[in-house]
């Protein structure tokens, strides 16, 4: 796992670009910013826009070049001391109830790990904390948008990237959340634009890639 990802960001460009998700952006600038954590952060996109826009952030990666590279991207903006720390996300021990907010970006898990590490993060977060998941739906669309088309017509991520079967429905991560001690209270969609080559934030379609927010219960 470390070396996939060491090797999938050895490259001078920033792989999923050096802007926030959108959602999370939209989430977090709605709420009094307090401590951020940030399991399987990659390149530092969003931990650089959330500790600019005045949250503490933990970030975690399993990737030591992802982390040199948020450093960097932290540096140019003038964010020296940024907590990111190197290791395994699943095996770590996040501390109980510490957590305004917890943000899982495009986390991919199998179906044996989801419920376990959701309760732990679930333990991480305070009492009327946000948990942000941006993910990919399962259907034949999604397979053919995130891997035929993103990974062999279009190139933008190497063959092997995705595992289709650890996609997850709507639904069924509105079920894992609800287990886990979450209300969900908003989801969308991002939706891709081939004309004007951009993302936006859909209302209504989540077919392939969406996110969802939800509450942890005070």
């Amino acid at each position: 796992m470390k070396q996939f990802w060491n090797d999938r960001y050895n490259q001078s460009d920033y792989v999923y670009g050096e802007q926030p998700n959108a959602f999370l952006q939209e989430q977090l600038s709605e709420i009094v910013p307090g401590r951020l954590l940030l399991p399987g952060e990659g390149e530092g996109r969003n931990a650089v826009w959330a500790q600019k826009a005045g949250w503490k952030v933990t970030a975690i990666d399993f990737s030591d070049i992802a982390r040199e590279k948020a450093l960097a991207l932290a540096r140019r903006q003038g964010l020296p001391g940024l907590d990111y720390q190197v290791g395994d996300i699943l095996g770590y021990a996040y501390p109980a109830h510490t957590f305004d907010a917890i943000a899982l970006i495009f986390i991919h898990l199998d179906q044996m790990q989801r419920p376990v590490f959701h309760r732990k993060l679930v333990q991480a977060l305070k009492p009327g904390g946000l948990m942000i998941a941006s993910t990919i739906n399962r259907n034949p669309k999604s397979y053919m948008m995130a891997i035929v088309g993103a990974e062999v017509i279009m190139r933008w991520l190497p063959k092997g990237t995705h595992e289709w079967k650890k996609f997850i429905t709507p639904d069924e991560l509105y079920v894992l959340i609800e287990k886990a001690g979450l209300s969900p209270v908003d989801r969308k969609g991002f939706v891709f634009n081939p004309v004007l080559w951009t993302w936006s934030l859909s209302a209504r379609d989540l077919s392939v890639n969406y996110v969802t927010a939800s509450i942890k219960p005070s």
